[in-house]
């Protein structure tokens, strides 16, 4: 490969793995909105059933609930305060943007309408003005994505350490709310009250 080429298959990956964390970043801010909601509702839902049953419910029990309830709002006000959905949502705007900023700069230096000089200083204005990089996971994605072009790129990668870990970050924010309710009820039955 010659330089052009180097620089012109560098580009592509990436934009593709710029694409892949926008991609990434707005699935999470979806799923992570999600999942703040669903806690907060639960836990308006838990203090109604609180209100109307208040008399019928034995103290113990009262406890319990009261515990499961605060577990459930101190988790739905971390993960709201831990990079809201906004700030993710704002990441992958950016990326995108830069995606799409490459996009012009590899197909002009690939058919040849810009000297590659050019295409370099340009290319390096691009990413110097988007200061969020992506992760590992996201170019072993991009790449991963495009192994039928390039097999020698992806020799190693596996849907496992790709497909399934993008999707394990994705769906993060679901994984720690479970993780969260297990904790409270193995808190409950190992510490009675």
């Amino acid at each position: 490969m010659t330089s052009k080429e180097d620089f012109v298959y560098d580009m592509r990956v990436i934009r593709s793995t710029r694409f892949v964390y926008s991609k990434r970043m707005e699935v999470k801010s979806k799923v992570k909105s999600f999942t703040i909601n669903t806690l907060s509702v639960l836990a308006i839902f838990v203090s109604v059933y609180l209100l109307a049953n208040a008399s019928g419910i034995s103290a113990l029990d009262l406890k319990r609930i009261s515990i499961t309830l605060i577990g459930i709002s101190l988790l739905a006000l971390w993960m709201s305060l831990d990079t809201p959905p906004s700030e993710l949502s704002r990441k992958a705007a950016d990326a995108h943007q830069c995606a799409r900023e490459i996009s012009e700069i590899y197909r002009a230096c690939k058919y040849d309408q810009i000297e590659l000089i050019k295409a370099v200083e340009c290319y390096e204005t691009i990413l110097s003005r988007y200061p969020e990089n992506h992760d590992p996971l996201d170019r072993a994605n991009a790449l991963y994505n495009d192994r039928r072009k390039n097999p020698e790129k992806a020799e190693r990668l596996t849907c496992v350490n790709t497909v399934w870990k993008y999707n394990l970050s994705c769906y993060s924010p679901v994984g720690l709310a479970l993780g969260w309710f297990l904790l409270v009820a193995l808190i409950q039955i190992f510490f009675p009250l």
